[in-house]
């Protein structure tokens, strides 16, 4: 398939369409969209077809005036033969003060209402398009520092689904070593089917735990390349005060520039005590962070 998903939606709703297609395209995903798809010279009917046939799934942008436009309904037609000839997966995206019509009741819908909608993209992208979900989890810390409630607080209004709090001296559940001596990450957390795993960590109390800097983003590491190119993939988002890879301890200076090197290709937010601030960079993160994920996503499909 050549895109992830194709848009069919009325010519009044083409703002909102827009900003799909680039809030999905932030996300790591391809967008077939008319208005950027078809050149002049071709022919606007094959063109549709085509874009469709090549797509992973079809959403249907349904609003008031496009249950009232015959075009959409043409698209909604061929969708649906596309969906039995092809096993083309059709996402009917609700917006507005609308509902999904009868001939595509059977279809799960995702319904942006929100004032925020970020979180309703994220659930058209996992599970919607790619059928898979992503599952956060944060520990909590009895620090009595507010910068970790920030975190916990940041992920829930900003994420929200999926997501799991546990108690730091929980930790050591999600990290497993099988009676062959293999190790395992996260399963009872993020079981098979759920697709992805996400770890929000507070870098600077979790280290605590692990013997110190060096231990910790020695352990981090371990969980993430143990996981790499699995269903079970792991990634970490480590929200740490500035500075905090100028504390690793390794005495081999090239060994650190290594270290540096990896973690930095990690998603690293700042401490902040303003939590619109952190809100923001975690979006920023977390979208860079599902553009990974998609790739890897690419080599399952």
């Amino acid at each position: 398939m050549n895109h992830d998903i194709f848009l069919s939606y009325a010519r009044v709703d083409f703002p909102f369409v827009e900003f799909l297609k680039h809030a999905l395209e932030d996300r790591g995903l391809s967008v077939w969209v008319d208005r950027y798809a078809i050149a002049p010279s071709e022919s606007f009917a094959r063109s549709i077809a085509r874009g469709m046939e090549s797509s992973r799934c079809i959403g249907i942008v349904l609003t008031p005036a496009s249950l009232k436009s015959k075009w959409v309904k043409k698209e909604i037609d061929l969708s649906l033969t596309l969906e039995i000839s092809k096993n083309i997966k059709i996402i009917p995206i609700l917006v507005g003060d609308v509902e999904v019509p009868g001939f595509l009741s059977t279809k799960l819908p995702v319904r942006f209402e929100s004032h925020n909608c970020d979180p309703d993209v994220d659930r058209l992208v996992w599970p919607g398009i790619t059928g898979k979900s992503v599952r956060g989890l944060t520990f909590d810390h009895d620090s009595g520092d507010p910068s970790s409630e920030l975190l916990h607080q940041a992920v829930e209004e900003e994420i929200g689904h999926n997501f799991i709090r546990l108690s730091s001296n929980r930790m050591h559940e999600w990290f497993l070593r099988q009676p062959d001596g293999q190790e395992t990450y996260g399963h009872q957390f993020f079981p098979a089917d759920s697709g992805y795993g996400v770890i929000f960590l507070d870098f600077d109390r979790t280290q605590n735990q692990y013997g110190g800097y060096q231990q910790f983003v020695d352990f981090i590491i371990k969980c993430r390349e143990s996981t790499d190119g699995v269903n079970e993939n792991l990634q970490f988002v480590i929200c740490a005060a500035p500075g905090w890879l100028d504390r690793l301890s390794s005495s081999d200076i090239k060994n650190k520039k290594k270290m540096v090197k990896k973690i930095s290709n990690y998603f690293c937010l700042e401490k902040t005590k303003d939590i619109d601030k952190l809100k923001r960079d975690l979006r920023k993160r977390w979208n860079a962070t599902q553009q990974d994920l998609m790739r890897r996503e690419r080599g399952y499909w």
